[in-house]
C-alpha cells in the first residue's frame, strides 16, 4: 500500500528460473508518513547511541520514533530508565 510498480510478465517453464526487476514507486496521495534518512530519524550523538545500545535491540528501530513527532533528548532524560 502506498507505492505503485510496474507489472512484469514472465513466462516459466518446468524447473526454470527467471529474475524479474520491479521499481516501487511512492504514491504522496497514500502515504502516511514522511521517508527520512536514518540520520534524520535518529540524528547522531548520545542520545541515539544510547537507544542503540539499550531500546532498539528489543523494540526496533521502527518502534522508537512512534510518539508523537518524537522526544528531544531532554524529553528522553525526564521519562527517565524503565530497566
Amino acid at each position: 500500500m502506498g507505492f505503485d510498480s510496474t507489472t512484469p510478465s514472465v513466462d516459466l517453464k518446468a524447473g526454470e528460473t527467471k529474475t524479474a526487476d520491479v521499481a516501487l514507486k511512492v504514491k504522496p496521495d497514500k502515504l502516511r508518513a514522511e521517508l527520512v534518512d536514518f540520520d534524520t530519524l535518529y540524528p547522531p550523538g548520545a542520545t541515539r547511541d544510547y537507544l542503540m545500545n539499550n531500546c532498539m535491540g528489543c523494540h526496533g528501530f521502527e518502534h522508537i520514533p512512534g510518539t508523537n513527532g518524537g522526544r528531544d533528548e531532554d524529553a528522553w532524560r525526564r521519562a527517565g530508565p524503565y530497566v
